[in-house]
């Protein structure tokens, strides 16, 4: 998995939608990544323009071929080059079309080569509905590459510049699925320039009832400051990869649901991006990596990276 040199960005006409791109922008460090603005229409019974799974491209520095779009399809082209117009230092190339949102997305984002597509939602209070709702879930569902979810408040819907990213916080559970997110994350900690948190969460020792005894599971009698130290330890061995190749390192043990504790050290850490991969669930902790990173989406306010499972196409 690479560090992203082609970044789509889908835009819906809202201001939400927007408001991704200043994240996007603030992960070219010192290169300089292609953008892609990408817009999708509805399929119409019109007999001109774009048919359903076709798409058309054209630089924001040129003007679009006449006739390729339909009169319904040219205010999203209109829209396109006006949003382009508002970052003049970017160039990006401008997409056009037509189909179900997700799956349209999702093609473009392969035919184009992309390797991260930036996309924005209302968090807490539910997926937007339309391009950023129901779409958002499927994308991730679907998408072989990774996908930058971002909850956006009022600076970022007025920003018209890069949005500052200062460190990079990796949830590992012990699961080889989990780890997979260490490279991602110390490639793009050098790009930037940023340190990484590593976090690791342990769980109590769950209770049972057996009859008239209520006691903890067998073999799970050891104490907190053991599973501390071992988790410790855990993390102290893949802090010196990341040491070695450059990047700053914080490691920190936390008690607790991973979802919550991993929020708060985003609260406490200003500016912070989440890099995970979608689910694993190994190891003393057993804890799904999928309900986390569900729970960071919906619950969280800072952005998410959700590195795929499969590999990208």
């Amino acid at each position: 998995m690479v560090i992203p040199s082609r970044i789509l960005v889908p835009l819906d006409g809202s201001a939400l939608s927007e408001s991704a791109i200043p994240l996007a922008l603030s992960l070219a460090g010192s290169d300089s990544p292609q953008y892609v603005f990408a817009s999708v229409v509805r399929p119409t019974s019109s007999q001109t323009g774009l048919a359903e799974g076709q798409s058309h491209q054209w630089h924001s520095t040129e003007e679009i071929v006449p006739g390729v779009l339909s009169e319904s399809q040219e205010p999203n082209a209109r829209y396109l080059e006006g949003i382009a117009g508002r970052f003049p230092d970017v160039y990006p190339l401008l997409v056009v079309g037509v189909g179900d949102a997700a799956t349209e997305i999702d093609r473009i984002a392969g035919e184009l080569g992309v390797d991260l597509v930036v996309i924005a939602s209302r968090g807490r209070s539910g997926m937007v509905r339309g391009l950023l709702g129901s779409v958002t879930d499927r994308l991730l569902q679907i998408s072989t590459r990774p996908i930058l979810v971002t909850r956006s408040g009022v600076e970022e819907l007025r920003a018209s510049g890069p949005r500052e990213i200062n460190s990079l916080i990796i949830p590992l559970d012990g699961s080889e699925l989990s780890e997979r997110a260490i490279p991602y994350g110390g490639q793009l900690a050098t790009k930037l320039g940023i340190p990484v948190n590593l976090i690791r969460c342990v769980r109590y020792p769950t209770l049972y009832s057996g009859g008239d005894e209520i006691g903890f599971e067998p073999g799970l009698l050891i104490s907190m400051t053991e599973l501390e130290a071992v988790a410790a330890e855990y993390l102290d061995a893949h802090a010196q990869t990341l040491v070695a190749a450059g990047v700053a390192v914080n490691c920190k043990v936390e008690a607790g649901h991973p979802r919550n504790r991993v929020i708060e050290l985003a609260n406490q850490v200003p500016d912070s991006l989440i890099v995970m991969t979608s689910h694993g669930s190994t190891g003393l902790t057993r804890w799904a990596l999928g309900s986390v990173a569900d729970g960071l989406l919906r619950a969280g306010t800072a952005p998410t990276l959700i590195l795929p499972q499969r590999k990208m196409t």
